[in-house]
Order: structure tokens, then sequence, then C-alpha cells
């Protein structure tokens, strides 16, 4: 911080400081949301990109034949256990975050009940392997 910028907030009120760390604050969790966002946008096409060579499926067509949605939804789940918020994975995948909510129900259908779903949940296990779970 220069001199003259210590000078000037030392010649600030109370109340003065309070609004400008105020704005401060809301200017960086901005920035933060923004590489968060542009974080999530590039891990979602690393792990569509993974989920293509695993099954053969291009995830990304916004088509609903089994089994390209459980594909979407285990990236989903991916992406959740990763730390990402439901709008940020939603954003990834180009869905709503409700979707994004049934998309992990769907996952751990598929995990607890494994012989109702054989082919998701082989595309599921070599999807984990693929990424070193």
């Amino acid at each position: 911080m220069t001199q003259e910028l210590q000078e000037t907030i030392k010649g600030l009120s109370v109340r003065d400081k309070r609004i400008l760390l105020h704005s401060l604050s809301a200017e960086l969790s901005a920035i933060d949301r923004t590489e968060m966002a542009q974080n999530a946008q590039a891990r979602g096409r690393e792990l569509k990109d993974i989920m293509i060579a695993v099954s053969g499926y291009d995830v990304s067509l916004k088509d609903r034949m089994r089994p390209i949605p459980d594909c979407r939804a285990i990236i989903a789940s991916q992406m959740r256990r990763e730390g990402y918020t439901l709008k940020e994975i939603g954003l990834s995948l180009g869905v709503d975050h409700a979707t994004i909510i049934h998309y992990i129900g769907v996952v751990e259908a598929i995990v607890k009940y494994p012989m109702s779903a054989q082919y998701s949940y082989k595309i599921y296990q070599d999807f984990n392997k693929a990424i070193g779970l």
C-alpha cells in the first residue's frame, strides 16, 4: 500500500472505513465467485472429455436415451463431491440446479442398486477408475 493511500485511509472516519471495507470485501467476493465459476466450467469440460473417452457417449447432447443422462449424472455427482455448488455444476452441464439434485439421486440409486442399471454402473466404475478413485 502506498504512503498516500495510507494517509487517506487514516483521515477517514470509522463509518467511512467500514463502508470502504465492505465495498472491498464485496469486490473480492465477486472476483472469487467469477474464478470459481471459471474453474467449474473447466472441470466440467475435463470430466465430460473423460466420460466421452470412457463411455463413448457424447454427454453434451440433449438426449434423454439411457445411458446418456446417467453419464451426465455421474459427472454432476463427481463435481458435487469435489465441492462445486449446484449452480456451478448446472452451468457447466447446461442444466438447472434442480436437475443436478435429481442427478445426484440417480447416481445414489445406481450405486445402491447396481443390478437395476448394470450398464450405467459399469460406466460409473470405469469413470471412477479413469479419474483415479
